[in-house]
């Protein structure tokens, strides 16, 4: 019960950092907030914590990047943007982002890792 509790600490720093970082929309982030809250997605989180004594941020991103590895063609491109999304956000409070970057450019980064295109960023 204490695990779920810190992780789901993280998710509403995590939450936050899509709002304030990323401006993600208010559909985005109840789509982040249902996916964070899945009992599936702590169950992983937690699994790759305790395995690899990883933060809560960085063991999310592990898991965002099994879930988008290389079969990500076969992942609906909404759920990709979900997952980039969130994988930003939590390199963003897992420090690996330093406060000077551009979260718009960090974003596209993410974007072209997951296998979306980065100008669909510009439209939004």
């Amino acid at each position: 019960m204490y695990d779920r509790s810190r992780y789901n600490w993280a998710a509403s720093h995590i939450l936050r950092s899509c709002k304030v970082h990323y401006g993600s929309s208010a559909n985005g982030l109840e789509q982040a907030r249902l996916f964070l809250n899945s009992d599936a997605v702590f169950e992983l989180t937690d699994a790759e914590r305790k395995s690899s004594g990883k933060n809560w941020y960085r063991s999310l991103a592990t898991v965002l990047l099994t879930c988008a590895g290389p079969a990500s063609i076969n992942i609906p491109v909404e759920q990709r943007r979900l997952y980039a999304l969130i994988f930003a956000a939590c390199a963003y409070k897992a420090g690996a982002i330093g406060e000077h970057c551009n979260p718009a450019l960090v974003l596209g980064d993410v974007y072209d890792a997951f296998g979306l295109n980065r100008m669909e960023l510009a439209v939004a």
